[in-house]
């Protein structure tokens, strides 16, 4: 009886503990408006090629990635981003850029929703987290 007790108790531990990594709360800001919409990630690169992504009317995804372009899907439901697969170019540029892409496509890679805050497009992973702050476009 002492051992059934037990994996009950350890059976509802892990559930409990499987549940404390959920967002509790929507991410800060209001739900953006990204159809026809460009952003650009000043905070990555210190370069001239900053990566930069349209959200097309269309659904598409596309821009660049600081040195290589890119292309996908995108859809938003609220505050709910889903991005699709996105496929890039492959072309060699300086370590620095390479290593600013990189980044730019991992955090891009774990984004499931989209806020606008003071003006700035903030995309935020699963547990809640920021991941990137995008400027709009000034062209």
């Amino acid at each position: 009886m002492k051992k059934i007790h037990a994996a009950a108790v350890a059976c509802a531990v892990m559930l409990l503990g499987g549940c404390s990594g959920l967002k509790s709360a929507a991410p800060a800001g209001a739900a953006p408006e990204l159809a026809g919409q460009t952003y650009v990630w000043t905070e990555g690169s210190k370069d001239e090629a900053k990566p930069a992504v349209t959200f097309g009317a269309d659904g598409r995804l596309s821009g660049t990635s600081g040195c290589n372009r890119m292309i996908g899907s995108w859809k938003l439901e609220g505050t709910t981003l889903k991005l699709g697969r996105i496929g890039s170019t492959m072309m060699m540029c300086s370590p620095e850029a390479m290593k600013v892409e990189a980044a730019f496509l991992e955090k891009l890679g774990r984004a499931s929703a989209a806020t606008l805050l003071d003006g700035r497009l903030v995309l935020w992973d699963e547990a809640g987290e920021r991941v990137l702050t995008l400027d709009p476009s000034a062209s």
